[in-house]
């Protein structure tokens, strides 16, 4: 973490509200239903169906992999300057930035386990969909590795190490 970590009490003024603590637990919540849903209601386990819960589950990490394309296509393009300066304006960038890499990263292991299942129960239309955002989660974080590589690689601007620093 940067120094300036803690002298910017509004460093999470550009973090938009929908990647809050309370609608992480909600999505988590909503997770859960859909799983024990599927595991253990007979109908429901081969229907196959497309509900509510199963679109929301899906819809939350979809929106945070748009969200993070969109705030790293509109990331500052000094790649070499950025890496060594504290700028407080770069700081709030970042943040903002980590809220919809953590949400992406966080849905991958959840949407692992929705896909197992799907196929398990032969749940085709389930599977499909959730390879696919979980397609598009994981293309949302390779774009931010490989486009802007100050940001997705750099142990200074971000202030934990995310899953795809390690790729």
């Amino acid at each position: 973490m940067t120094t300036l970590d803690s002298d910017l009490p509004d460093r999470y003024n550009l973090v938009s509200s929908l990647y809050g603590p309370g609608t992480t637990a909600c999505w988590y919540l909503t997770v859960l239903s859909c799983l024990v849903s599927w595991t253990l209601h007979p109908k429901k386990r081969k229907s196959g169906s497309l509900d509510s819960d199963f679109i929301a589950v899906l819809t939350f990490p979809a929106v945070a992999a748009g969200h993070l394309i969109s705030q790293i296509h509109h990331y500052p393009d000094d790649k070499a300057e950025l890496l060594t300066t504290n700028d407080p304006d770069l700081l709030l960038r970042i943040a903002a930035i980590e809220a919809p890499l953590n949400i992406t990263e966080t849905s991958m292991p959840t949407l692992v386990l929705m896909f197992i299942l799907a196929l398990y129960f032969r749940c085709i239309k389930r599977a499909i969909y959730t390879a696919l955002v979980g397609m598009f989660c994981a293309a949302a974080e390779s774009y931010m590795f490989f486009v802007t590589w100050s940001v997705g690689n750099s142990q200074q601007n971000l202030s934990r190490p995310f899953l795809i620093n390690f790729a």
